[in-house]
């Protein structure tokens, strides 16, 4: 009977409250020290439940917390305890500075700045220190936003405000200071330094005192705007360099490798200078089409006035599809491009008339120093001796060759000639073969008279002649091509001797 008694009281416990202690005696509890069992009474719960209470155990757990986005916004208005764990933890992350120094450099400044901001928000300095008022109506700027649209004499009059007195503004600003020297660079402080006049700010204290203190906003706006025009100053100056692409060319010795190569470097710190060139395939081609091979200068110039005339689709892609060519793409073509013209060893540097200017001043003083002499009777001509040709007749007897031996062009079909001589001159394009035929004939490419031949660029001897040229002026200096120039007056003078009558 008894049992069951105890089964219904059982049953008639509400879910989830835990069963009153036994009557009698004391509930049993978990060892104590020295392995002693400790007995509680339900008067020792009740006394303990009752000191929690009083101590406000309970409604801490039950407030709600105090809103705010990082630990210095939830206690931004008031002062900071360095005696304690949190106050102690804000100075010391302010000592690190940032992780990546900054040297003053413009192609860094994004990045410093952007730091700046990020670390600014933790701290909520973009709404004490850094909310500068900017009008008599209340109006404020954020200094993390725009330094240098701000002026320094509005920042100079809020710091005023603050600095004077204890407040949580005047060690936001210290914390601040000190956050900012420690992120830069030992050379580039000493160069901020120099100038610290410019972001200090003298006051009275509360005891009639004068003091100088450095103002955050002032030094962090002086940094930014003299970076600022150090940058737009730097950013003009490869701006230039962009446009002047064939100089940049002719620095490389007319290789388009090297040229892309350092092409690029100037584009990337253009862009690093919050540059942005609409024209950059334009300025990039224009110094392509000065290299140092004619043959690769046409293929340029060719594609490039097809891309830039049309849709800025070329048959670039796989098995020649049509993609619309980029920057990335035009560099890619042209090193391909260049690579295959070495590999088939097509790749030749020809002196063309621009090449030889340095030069022709000195040929042509030479030609007037030779007429001189031949007129004086010291030189004979060098085509004296053989200007009179002879031939043999079939009896064996020499004959004066008869200005009417020579061959005459045939005229008998001139529209047939022009048709030829003008599918000879087209050349094939970027994918296109390099040999057809035509009327059962094989016809190939030669790069050398930039017509359609019967023999190969290989066999072709005016390209034997270049080759040879090519090789003998391998060593001349890479930046420039006047090869010409290094010439002998020897050899100018045999030269021109041999062009007289």
């Amino acid at each position: 009977m008894a049992d069951n008694n105890a089964n219904n009281n059982q049953q008639q416990q509400p879910q989830g409250v835990p069963p009153p202690p036994p009557q009698g005696q004391g509930a049993q509890q978990p060892p104590g020290p020295q392995g002693q069992v400790i007995q509680l009474t339900q008067a020792d719960l009740t006394t303990i439940v009752a000191t929690a209470l009083q101590q406000g155990w309970s409604s801490r757990s039950n407030s709600a917390p105090t809103f705010g986005l990082s630990p210095a916004h939830q206690t931004a208005t008031k002062l900071i305890d360095y005696e304690s764990k949190h106050g102690l933890s804000i100075f010391r992350a302010c000592q690190e500075g940032l992780p990546e120094k900054f040297s003053g450099s413009p192609e860094m400044l994004i990045f410093f700045t952007d730091s700046m901001t990020f670390f600014a928000g933790e701290m909520y300095w973009n709404e004490t220190i850094g909310k500068i008022p900017t009008s008599a109506s209340g109006d404020t700027s954020n200094l993390f936003k725009i330094p240098t649209l701000i002026k320094s004499s509005a920042i100079l009059a809020h710091a005023k405000t603050y600095l004077s007195a204890e407040t949580r503004l005047a060690q936001d600003n210290t914390l601040a200071v000190i956050y900012l020297r420690a992120s830069l660079t030992g050379q580039y402080l000493s160069t901020v330094n120099a100038d610290k006049a410019k972001f200090q700010v003298t006051y009275t204290d509360s005891n009639g005192d004068t003091k100088t203190e450095t103002s955050f906003a002032l030094m962090y706006k002086h940094i930014v705007d003299s970076v600022s025009l150090n940058c737009q100053s730097k950013r003009r100056t490869v701006e230039q360099l962009l446009h002047n692409s064939p100089s940049i060319m002719a620095q490389c010795g007319g290789d388009p490798s090297v040229y892309t190569t350092k092409f690029n470097v100037i584009y990337e710190s253009f862009i690093s200078l919050g540059g942005n060139d609409k024209d950059i395939i334009s300025n990039y081609t224009k110094g392509l089409q000065n290299s140092s091979c004619d043959a690769y200068n046409f293929e340029i110039s060719r594609e490039f006035t097809t891309w830039d005339k049309g849709d800025k689709h070329l048959p670039w892609g796989p098995k020649g599809a049509m993609i619309k060519a980029g920057f990335n793409d035009w560099k890619t073509h042209a090193l391909d491009h260049h690579r295959y013209l070495v590999g088939a060893e097509k790749w030749t540097s020809v002196n063309s008339a621009a090449k030889l200017d340095a030069a022709s001043s000195q040929i042509i003083a030479m030609q007037s120093e030779i007429k001189e002499l031949k007129m004086k009777g010291g030189l004979k001509s060098a085509s004296s001796s053989s200007s009179r040709r002879s031939t043999k007749s079939s009896n064996g007897r020499k004959q004066a060759a008869s200005p009417k031996s020579k061959n005459k062009k045939d005229r008998s079909n001139q529209r047939r000639q022009r048709v030829e001589e003008e599918w000879r001159k087209t050349p094939p394009g970027a994918n296109e073969p390099h040999e057809k035929m035509v009327n059962g004939k094989k016809e190939i490419w030669c790069t050398y008279h930039n017509l359609w031949q019967r023999h190969t660029s290989e066999e072709c001897n005016l390209g034997k002649k270049q080759r040879a040229a090519s090789a003998n002026a391998h060593n001349v200096t890479s930046t420039t091509y006047a090869s010409a120039a290094s010439v002998s007056p020897a050899l100018l003078s045999l030269a021109a001797l041999s062009r007289s009558d």
